[in-house]
């Protein structure tokens, strides 16, 4: 075998042996299916980050020099034939690289959403990378939810790199922006027109940006390629800005299907099978709801022992809630949990009495109504809609009023009607045909669809300049 030595001089003997001894009793086939393998690998590498033609160059110089180094073409061919390396120099990348961005590892369904996308996305076959904004206070479970696959960055990385060069350098095809706050970095960092496709998707943090300088709006609004809205008063924010409306697409949010059980039973926080629980779930802050479910539960208290409220969150919402509660029985201030949907089936209830400002889409409705849990919540965002089903709600709705004494009355009336039963058995039906519709691979199908339609509308601004 000419070259064989050669080729492997710098290999210990008892590897050129063994190596040499498989290949003769093989027929070399091993040897063609070794140059099978590189050549696949590059042209993977091709199809998933589009190779500079200097390193594809380099990559097939060196496998051909192995291959002539055998000297056997005259039994497979010339390489450049065999391999057929002018097609090769020509492919161009097929698999674009999403990058999210998001506001860090807090808890929130904000933060979460993104997440659960990015780990979809990539269950999907697709390349995905996160940009946080904030990483000087990480949730551990937080980011124990994101996909180990997914590479994390911080937008430091883009302030110190430059845009262009940290996008080109990371492969980027195309951005989706989850939180206001990155888009402001994005419009600061460079006033040039953004690099690659852009897309925002309004979770209800622009009313962050209303008191912001009307060059970087208008940095935004000229460079984002497509917009995706969750709730219709997403787009309040646009009413009396010069934005191409064509461009807004609204898509439902989602959530994978959660089977972890609840850290903890019925039991162990001394609740009888009997009794009615209801659970609210929330970030820490105020219009949360967490004023309003401690002082409603306090009065339904007062005329039945047979209830619990369970609160799940941390902030400062969350300790003037216990302050208000003080020693009330049957009040349980649970902290942080991980396990949202398995403590859902321990309940009775969801109580989700927000006010909140920037409400859209709540992520912990969409939990609710897969473990068909009935719900009591307020008319805001896309609330009626999520639990509504042929007309029929997963629960009731109550308005959304700014009067405290009035809405506390509401609630408090609300929660005594779902003590019943027979009623709860009613939303529940409700609650499941409402939980089907949060398909997250399907909007995963809706994400890419966008995320094309954007690269079509980059493609031609770009010529068009």
């Amino acid at each position: 075998m000419k070259g064989f030595s050669n080729q492997f001089k710098d290999l210990p003997d008892y590897i050129v042996k063994i190596t040499k001894e498989i290949w003769e009793d093989r027929g070399l086939s091993t040897l063609h299916h070794y140059y099978d393998e590189n050549i696949r690998i590059l042209r993977l590498l091709i199809s998933r980050w589009g190779l500079p033609l200097e390193t594809r160059r380099a990559f097939l110089s060196k496998v051909k020099a192995q291959y002539d180094a055998i000297d056997d073409a005259d039994k497979w061919g010339q390489f450049d034939t065999v391999f057929d390396t002018t097609a090769l120099m020509q492919e161009s990348r097929t698999e674009p690289h999403i990058q999210l961005y998001f506001l860090g590892f807090h808890p929130g369904g904000g933060e979460l959403f993104p997440i659960n996308l990015a780990n979809a996305l990539t269950q999907a076959g697709r390349i995905v990378s996160m940009v946080a904004v904030d990483m000087s206070d990480i949730n551990e479970d937080m980011r124990g939810r994101l996909n180990s696959q997914v590479p994390v960055y911080h937008i430091d990385h883009l302030i110190e790199a430059s845009r262009g060069v940290f996008l080109h350098a990371a492969g980027v095809s195309v951005i989706n922006s989850h939180i206001a706050n990155s888009d402001g970095f994005l419009a600061q960092i460079d006033e040039a027109p953004i690099e690659v496709p852009y897309v925002v998707t309004l979770h209800g943090s622009y009313v962050g940006l209303e008191n912001a300088d009307d060059q970087v709006i208008t940095w935004i609004t000229d460079n984002v390629h497509a917009w995706v809205y969750t709730a219709d008063r997403n787009l309040e924010f646009f009413e009396n800005r010069p934005v191409d409306h064509t461009l807004f697409t609204k898509l439902p949010n989602a959530m994978p299907p959660d089977p972890r059980p609840a850290p903890f039973s019925r039991a162990d926080l001394g609740i009888a099978a009997s009794d009615t629980v209801f659970m609210l779930v929330a970030r820490g802050v105020k219009r949360k709801g967490w004023r309003a479910a401690v002082e409603a539960f306090k009065t339904l208290r007062a005329t039945r022992e047979d209830i619990h409220l369970l609160l799940i969150g941390e902030g400062p919402a969350t300790e003037d809630a216990r302050h208000r509660a003080g020693d009330q029985a049957g009040v349980h201030f649970l902290g942080y949990q991980s396990q949202i949907n398995g403590i859902l089936r321990l309940t009775d209830c969801m109580l989700l009495p927000t006010r909140f400002e920037g409400e859209s889409y709540p992520l912990c409705l969409i939990q609710a109504l897969q473990e068909q849990v009935p719900v009591i919540a307020t008319d805001i965002g896309e609330i009626r809609s999520m639990m509504t089903a042929n007309d029929k709600a997963a629960g009731l709705i109550l308005e959304n009023q700014r009067d405290s004494t009035a809405y506390l009355a509401a609630l408090t009336e609300a929660m005594e009607k779902i003590c019943d039963p027979g009623q709860r058995a009613k939303f529940s039906v409700v609650a499941k045909t409402c939980g089907a519709k949060f398909d997250m691979a399907r909007l995963v199908e809706d994400y890419v669809r966008i995320y094309q339609q954007a690269q079509q509308r980059f493609e031609t601004t770009t010529l068009a300049r």
